[in-house]
């Protein structure tokens, strides 16, 4: 008499079989409900908007008779953004917020605490608003790197902060100066709804 060994069975031998029970009337559980479950419960995280409202943001931005923290919220009051869009603001902490109340500038750039706190809350692509540069670049680099996609605006006054390239980089984006104008808003919108 011989052995018979019992070999896995390979992926498509299984769902062959499902298949030849399903046909045969031997399968009473529908195949699409068995799959379609998981399906329905998964929920979009659309991508967020992180706006940097430390104290630096209190400094005057192209027009000298408007603040940086004052061109920002006419950007994002500009921008038109969709019900339930999340917006987060961050200096020492991190908060998500109505986009039409920032709250008033103060304190440093913890970036790192704002990384960590979008991915607590299930977000893994950024569009950064920001001034200049975190607190901690190292930590805030490291954080970075879990995300799929950080896209970067640096609206500080002077020259770009070669870090902050890097940055959007280790979170699998880009990072570029802009002018706090129509044309931001615009595009920061359709990142925000890709």
């Amino acid at each position: 008499m011989t052995d018979i060994v019992k070999q896995p069975m390979t992926a498509a031998a299984s769902v062959k079989r499902l298949m030849d029970k399903r046909k045969n009337g031997t399968l009473t559980v529908p195949l699409v409900a068995s799959f379609a479950a998981p399906l329905q419960q998964r929920q979009v995280i659309p991508r967020v908007l992180l706006l940097d409202i430390s104290s630096s943001m209190k400094g005057r931005s192209e027009d000298p008779d408007v603040t940086r923290i004052e061109a920002l919220r006419k950007l994002v009051v500009d921008m038109k953004l969709a019900p339930g869009q999340p917006v987060y603001t961050f200096s020492y902490l991190t908060e998500r917020c109505d986009p039409n109340h920032i709250p008033e500038p103060s304190g440093g750039t913890n970036l790192t605490g704002a990384f960590k706190k979008l991915k607590e809350d299930g977000h893994k692509s950024v569009v950064l608003i920001t001034d200049g540069e975190p607190d901690n670049p190292k930590s805030a680099l490291e954080e970075a790197r879990g995300f799929s996609g950080l896209e970067i605006f640096y609206v500080g006054s002077g020259q770009q902060p070669s870090f902050l390239k890097k940055l959007a980089k280790a979170g699998g984006g880009s990072a570029c100066q802009v002018s706090m104008d129509p044309q931001l808003s615009a595009t920061v919108r359709k990142l925000l709804t890709a």
